[in-house]
């Protein structure tokens, strides 16, 4: 026999209060996953509308020419480094280097081409908030060793000068400078495994350490090598770089005198110095190759006249004469290939890649993707993590807090005819866009360059919670039911509220 309680428990009166007090809860659940999702989307859509691209010009001032190249990226707020794109480069040769004795004529052979650059490649408004950067490299370092008066003449110069182009240079010391050998190679290094994703991507997060891609760098004037060493140890030639919010320990070792341009006339020399005859062979050049050669010019070279004009490799360079028949163009370059060939075989086997397999793991790449293998995209994506965003910023507390009390004002006032309203101004579009979202609708307009976010609710007494820019400023008022959208704050040139209907 059952109990009374047994009895009051089993009455289906009290199961159907039991559910619907259950299903009221659920639906109040639902309904605060609706305005998270809302939320959400919300943030995303704010951030999305507004972000532009930023714009860097780099100049590569290398020891036989200077590459100039915009890259741009995307102004994602609160990212750690920016996922740059190569928009365009020009060349510009000789080197800075070659203007030793008239250091004002640097600026004078770069500014026409820079000029040309930016007009193809960056819009008028944006250049005054462009930044620049020259980084000088071997040719420069050698430069330094030979006459360092000479070397700090010219970049003083450009240090004075390249502000005249109208771009930005924010810091003349660091912003135009000689680069050290370590942060050519470094900046390589992340050139090397940006472009091939081990540094991730915007939804996939950077490999681990020990699966990046180590990187050799043939430059004119010197070579470079730069890897994750296999014990992270504190050690010489090592230092950490934080990229994309992961910290990368690396060894970066440059060799000046070991780049291709200087190999050859460290050859030269020895060649040179070895025969007494006016017409001397050259085992490098491809056979019935002929060219004139001025001894001063290789003699006075600091990596042929100095400590570092040992021999590399010996008479390992030229374990016999190589014949070819190659085109009856005269192409400067293509003399050089048969040496050049010889020489890259010799330095990588010094590096430790003397065998087949070794071989098989050397990949040779001038571009990937559309961007050229050079430090240059290294250096672009570690500056971005110094350049300060520009994007609109959403405070993420207020836009919780408004969202809050709207989800409180909707429990308490009853499911009756509920409407959400946000409306969102982007600054680089124009007219009006409107989305439906869930019951609530979204509203995008250009209000003179501000940023409103506003939550309305319909209630008996109409409550408006406005989010003004990046001043992190919330007006809470009371509006007539009519009103669906508050313009900015008074503290703007415009001092009257400027009350509009969705």
């Amino acid at each position: 026999m059952k109990s009374p309680v047994q009895k009051a428990c089993m009455n289906p009166k009290i199961d159907e209060i039991i559910q619907k007090k259950h299903i009221k809860w659920i639906l109040l659940g639902l309904l605060v996953l609706i305005f998270l999702a809302i939320l959400i989307l919300v943030v995303l859509y704010a951030i999305a509308c507004n972000v532009g691209y930023v714009y860097t010009l780099l100049i590569d001032a290398g020891s036989t020419s200077s590459k100039l190249t915009v890259f741009k990226w995307k102004d994602w707020p609160f990212q750690k480094n920016g996922y740059v794109e190569e928009v365009k480069m020009a060349k510009v040769q000789p080197g800075i280097s070659a203007y030793k004795d008239k250091s004002a004529d640097a600026f004078a052979a770069l500014e026409p081409h820079i000029m040309n650059l930016l007009g193809q490649t960056i819009p008028a408004e944006s250049r005054h908030s462009t930044r620049v950067f020259l980084a000088a490299t071997a040719g420069m370092r050698l430069l330094t060793l030979e006459n360092p008066l000479q070397s700090e003449a010219v970049i003083e110069s450009l240090q004075l000068q390249l502000p005249q182009v109208g771009l930005m240079v924010d810091n003349p010391y660091s912003d135009v400078r000689i680069m050290s050998g370590r942060d050519e190679g470094i900046y390589s290094w992340i050139t090397v495994n940006y472009l091939t994703k081990k540094l991730g991507s915007r939804n996939v997060p950077p490999v681990d350490e020990k699966q990046t891609i180590g990187a050799l760098d043939l430059g004119g004037a010197s070579t470079q090598i730069t890897f994750v060493p296999e014990n992270n140890k504190p050690a010489p030639h090592t230092s950490t770089r934080n990229l994309f919010g992961k910290a990368f320990n690396l060894y970066s070792y440059s060799y000046l005198c070991y780049g291709k341009s200087a190999a050859e006339k460290r050859i030269w020399a020895e060649i040179i110095g070895n025969q007494s005859a006016r017409e001397i062979d050259n085992p490098c050049f491809h056979q019935g190759n002929m060219v004139v050669v001025k001894t001063s010019k290789i003699f006075a070279e600091q990596c042929v006249s100095s400590k570092y004009a040992d021999v590399l490799v010996g008479s390992a360079l030229f374990p016999h004469k190589i014949s070819a028949s190659t085109s009856p163009d005269s192409w400067s370059f293509v003399s050089l290939y048969c040496f050049d060939g010889v020489y890259i075989d010799a330095l990588l086997s010094h590096f430790g890649f003397n065998t087949s397999d070794s071989w098989r793991s050397i990949t040779f790449s001038a571009k990937i993707d559309g961007i050229t293998v050079s430090w240059a995209p290294g250096y672009a994506i570690d500056a971005t993590g110094m350049i300060e965003s520009t994007s609109p910023k959403i405070d993420l507390g207020l836009l919780a807090f408004a969202t809050s009390v709207a989800v409180l004002s909707v429990v308490m006032g009853g499911m009756k005819q509920p409407v959400f309203a946000i409306s969102i101004e982007c600054a680089i579009l124009e007219g009006v866009q409107r989305h439906a979202w869930l019951g609530a609708v979204l509203e995008r307009k250009r209000l003179g360059g501000q940023y409103v976010i506003a939550l309305v609710r319909t209630l008996p007494v109409q409550t408006a919670f406005t989010y003004v820019g990046t001043d992190a400023q919330m007006n809470i008022g009371l509006l007539p039911a009519s009103v669906r959208y508050l313009s900015p704050s008074p503290d703007r040139k415009q001092t009257t509220p400027n009350l509009r209907n969705l």
